[in-house]
């Protein structure tokens, strides 16, 4: 159960498949040199290409931004609830690369909801 623990790793892969079947949970994504932030007139779409995970915001078909996640950089997701927004209930995937010995986190999501509870009704949009 992932709601029930903090900071619980799961693998890249599964994390991939399940953020693309909710886009509209997303609230936030982001790395070092950016930050996507979600809007009600935007939509996220997330595809693969060349060992490159790829988040994009639209405007209708006007693309808004684009962050690409190397396949080959990534060591597995951290899943916690958002210490800053804990009240919420608001999820927080952090993608960690580097050393085995020394992770950082490389990447980030901030969800609407944990993996475990996709199916219920969730506090945001869905």
């Amino acid at each position: 159960m992932i709601s029930a623990l903090v900071n619980t790793t799961v693998s890249f892969d599964r994390f991939w498949r399940w953020l693309a079947e909710h886009p509209h949970c997303v609230l936030r994504a982001g790395c070092a040199e950016c930050a996507l932030f979600d809007h009600e007139t935007f939509h996220w779409e997330f595809s693969e290409e060349e060992g490159q995970a790829i988040v994009q915001v639209f405007f209708g078909k006007q693309p808004v931004a684009e962050m690409v996640i190397e396949r080959s950089e990534v060591l597995s997701v951290q899943a916690s609830i958002d210490a800053e927004e804990a009240d919420k209930g608001l999820w927080l995937f952090e993608v960690m690369a580097g050393a085995k010995e020394e992770p950082f986190v490389a990447w980030h999501f901030l969800m609407a909801h944990s993996m475990e509870h996709a199916h219920q009704p969730p506090l945001l949009k869905h």
